[in-house]
């Protein structure tokens, strides 16, 4: 995802405070990262490490799919 510069601080605590826990309670998640790009201010990755293809299926159609995708789209 990339968002202002300006807002990379507030996208980094909206990950940590919102996403990342939604996600980490996912079945079959196994851990979740958000990289940070060092050439590129205000672009990141989530990176996501999970048990099964089929876990990240049911993640996709999830309701915390959803918010995860509200709340990046807020910025």
């Amino acid at each position: 995802m990339a968002v202002d510069p300006g807002q990379a601080s507030e996208a980094e605590g909206i990950w940590k405070e919102d996403c990342a826990p939604l996600m980490i309670k996912q079945k079959g998640c196994r851990s979740e990262q958000l990289l940070k790009c060092e050439d590129a201010p205000g672009e990141y990755i989530s990176y996501a490490e999970w048990e099964t293809q089929a876990d990240i299926d049911a993640l996709r159609d999830s309701e915390a799919h959803k918010q995860v995708q509200n709340h990046s789209r807020a910025l």
